[in-house]
């Protein structure tokens, strides 16, 4: 049975000498208690040169009971990002990695002493790096699937996986490289040869591969102005796809060095997708509104995804008048997901209350559901209430869609005494109502109502 070492962060053979019990923040593997095993090492195969391992055991079906004195065969990983090894300096194990006593570890350590002297200068390492990359190549679903989860356990060297990625660049498949890149950058963000990894892979012949580079500029470990200037150089790349990554990357993570006017003048790019990332990057930097004439072409696009990601933008103008018309005109839009998004956030802004009830009161006739179902959960969650209003969300009370029913109910139920006009719609529907949870909003609301009114004539 193949011994799990390129999954585990420390292999080792060590004496349980202590226990210790510890409180920590609650950790959804651990609990909020963690018992301590620590162990002396006696022989390392991976993991960092220390003469002790503090080890926690998860509780469950793979819980291993260790004992002072004894000795054992370990495989360990860090414990997670709730309770960090840098932070506690703990590894986790069990037996269903499978770590077991030394008298019963026989074939294990055979068979990490074989690998060990198979890999170069007996780095286990250097042979289970060059392996990850002969899965990668391998193009077979299986050793792929396994190849993606080994990079964040390996402890490669860095100059030694830029050579492999070298050679591999000049003939890889672009997907394996893409993938290759990322985990590479992410084990070794810091180091000179992640950066020459990812230049690379910027000025690799395959656009998939650069535009994956885009993301891995994000991980490697230089100032903004650096890493800008990476996706500004991108953002003239010939492939649309490369373009409209690296306008994104810029925006949203260069901003300390962005320029608007770079950005902004791929708002005249021949590609729709490119556009609309470059006005998704101007709507992060607050720029939207010197550039509105250029952007607003993109609400009427012929094609939905475009105009929806345009009105997401649009939305969040510096001036109300702009943003109250580019919403408006998101509300006309033959798109019902583009109606339900700009009436939802109509009522977020509430700029104008009248506009805004105004809007409300059409999106309840929508034909649509969904429109109708987003028009009531705003009123619900804005608290946007009105003589009006109230009337609409009493007709609601008889829609066809189970949803806009239960929405209408608790919208009369916070209403209070607002409600009373619809009483007659919810004893009404009551009678009728099929839907077992609205019924029950229903009956609340016809409750809550009554209830707010006879405090309000005790009042008067």
């Amino acid at each position: 049975m193949p011994v799990p070492i390129s999954a585990s962060d420390a292999v080792f053979v060590g004496e349980l000498i202590s226990t210790d019990h510890r409180d920590v923040p609650e950790n959804e593997l651990l609990g909020s208690k963690v018992v301590w095993n620590t162990f002396r090492a006696t022989e390392i195969w991976k993991g960092d040169e220390a003469k002790e391992f503090r080890v926690a055991v998860p509780p469950g079906e793979c819980e291993i009971n260790f004992e002072l004195g004894e000795s054992y065969l370990v495989f360990a990983t860090p414990l997670g990002q709730n309770v960090s090894r840098q932070e506690f300096d703990v590894l986790i194990t069990s037996q269903c990695m499978p770590t077991k006593e030394l008298s019963l570890a026989a074939e294990e350590i055979a068979e990490i002493k074989r690998l060990k002297a198979e890999a170069p200068n007996g780095n286990l390492d250097h042979l289970l790096v060059e392996r990850w990359f002969e899965d990668l190549k391998s193009g077979d679903d299986t050793r792929l699937e396994h190849a993606y989860h080994w990079p964040f356990s390996l402890r490669p060297d860095p100059n030694q996986s830029l050579t492999l990625i070298e050679a591999y660049f000049e003939d890889g498949e672009p997907t394996q490289l893409g993938y290759l890149l990322e985990a590479f950058v992410s084990m070794a963000a810091d180091h000179p040869a992640a950066h020459a990894a990812t230049r690379l892979a910027l000025a690799h012949p395959s656009a998939l591969v650069r535009e994956k580079a885009q993301h891995a500029v994000l991980n490697l470990e230089i100032d903004d102005a650096e890493r800008a200037a990476h996706w500004r150089e991108s953002m003239e790349d010939p492939d649309p796809k490369v373009r409209s990554r690296a306008v994104r990357m810029y925006g949203h993570f260069g901003r300390l060095s962005a320029s608007t006017e770079d950005i902004a003048a791929l708002l005249q790019d021949p590609d729709d997708n490119v556009r609309a990332s470059a006005l998704n990057s101007l709507a992060h930097l607050r720029s939207v509104d010197e550039h509105l004439t250029e952007a607003l072409p993109l609400l009427s696009h012929p094609e939905y995804s475009i105009r929806s990601r345009a009105l997401e933008s649009l939305s969040y103008t510096e001036n109300p008048k702009n943003t109250l018309a580019v919403l408006t005109q998101g509300f006309e839009d033959s798109h019902q997901a583009i109606r339900a998004s700009a009436v939802r956030r109509i009522a977020q802004l509430n700029l104008d209350p009248a506009h805004t009830e105004a809007i409300l009161l059409k999106a309840l006739e929508d034909p649509e559901n969904n429109v109708r179902s987003t028009a009531i959960s705003s009123i619900n969650q804005r608290k946007i209430y009105s003589d009006l209003i109230t009337l609409a969300v009493g007709e609601a009370l008889f829609d066809s869609e189970t949803h806009v029913r239960q929405g209408a109910a608790e919208a009369l139920s916070r209403m209070g005494v607002l409600g009373e006009p619809i009483l007659p719609n919810l004893e009404q529907q009551i009678l009728v109502e099929t839907d077992e949870r609205a019924k029950f909003l229903m009956e609340s609301a016809l409750k809550e109502i009554q209830k707010k009114l006879r405090e309000k004539n005790r009042r008067d």
